[in-house]
């Protein structure tokens, strides 16, 4: 009897890996949202240092219960990788507090295309033809969404891509350099050197003159924010790691294209979760350009080389 329940086993914790995915999505895409919110009460670099000196003890003690080395196994590769992501996290955070949730999370979903490009750069790397017909689409979707030279559009609407640039570049180095590092040690070293970054950020916010604006981004320390502000951020330092936990585990028990495919269903949980929290409605042209970025990304995963078709939100979103 044993050697036939193995299977139905492998085959019901298979079945759970959408659900699990879906339910990561979920949360990360409320905790996201939460960030205009967060905005109003601090700057950028406060928000990451305090979600950092929240997230760090939290990484600490699952080790230390998982009996896990935080030490890295390659340091210049660890340190290249969370500079990559932590780029990415800076602009995609940053503009998720000026443009609408949908538009933000559109250009972040480009990194497939910017990696199968950079892969496809890549010396002994493989592309299928078919992969090029979903950087058409992405393409495409991308600039329906964004609509970049319209009259009323700013020209800064194109940042959020450079997030999910920078994300591609974390993403090819989590492959290539990183696969032998635990997920927890990845995580913990990004948000080390966000903690350290952002306290950087801070100071030179103080003492270069003209630097600091009532910006976002350039906001220096406020050392009195309301006491949601903190509820605020403890909920994205859970959420994120509670976000990780369960997509970590959906890799674990599922298929990895499929599980790479549902990943997309962070656009509608975000675009939801922005309505509710927000009242942020899609426009009918945004959401008719996400649903070509969702096409592209599975066409990529679908003919892209193996490594695009790995998470790109499981070790690498923080």
């Amino acid at each position: 009897m044993a050697p036939e329940q193995t299977p139905a086993i492998g085959r019901k914790s298979g079945a759970q890996a959408p659900f699990l995915v879906m339910a990561a999505m979920a949360i990360m895409g409320g905790v996201d949202a939460l960030v205009p919110r967060i905005a109003e009460q601090s700057g950028l670099f406060q928000f990451h240092l305090l979600r950092a000196a929240m997230v760090l003890p939290m990484i600490g003690i699952l080790a230390w219960k998982m009996r896990i080395s935080l030490l890295p196994r390659s340091n210049g590769a660890v340190f290249a990788r969370s500079c990559a992501v932590g780029l990415s996290m800076m602009i995609y955070f940053g503009a998720l507090a000026v443009f609408p949730v949908s538009e933000v999370v559109a250009g972040l979903f480009t990194a497939p295309i910017f990696v199968l490009l950079l892969t496809w750069a890549l010396p002994g790397e493989r592309v299928g033809p078919g992969a090029f017909v979903g950087i058409a689409l992405g393409f495409v979707g991308l600039l329906i969404v964004l609509q970049p030279g319209a009259a009323d559009r700013s020209p800064w609407v194109v940042v959020p891509v450079a997030a999910g640039a920078a994300y591609a570049v974390g993403a090819l180095l989590t492959r290539r350099v990183c696969a032998q590092e635990h997920v927890l040690t990845l995580v913990f070293w990004f948000f080390g050197l966000m903690f350290v970054s952002s306290a950087v950020g801070l100071v030179l916010l103080e003492v270069v003159p003209g630097l600091s604006a009532e910006t976002f981004a350039l906001r220096p320390w406020n050392p009195a924010p309301e006491p949601v502000f903190y509820l605020y951020c403890t909920l994205q330092a859970v959420g994120s790691l509670a976000g990780v936990g369960l997509l970590t585990q959906a890799y674990k028990v599922g298929s990895t294209p499929v599980v790479a495919g549902f990943e997309y269903s962070f656009m509608i949980f975000a675009a939801v979760w922005a309505w509710l929290l927000l009242g942020q409605i899609p426009a009918p042209h945004a959401l008719a350009g996400m649903a070509l970025i969702l096409v592209s990304g599975i066409v990529i995963l679908r003919f892209g080389t193996a490594g695009v078709g790995k998470s790109l939100l499981d070790a690498n979103r923080p």
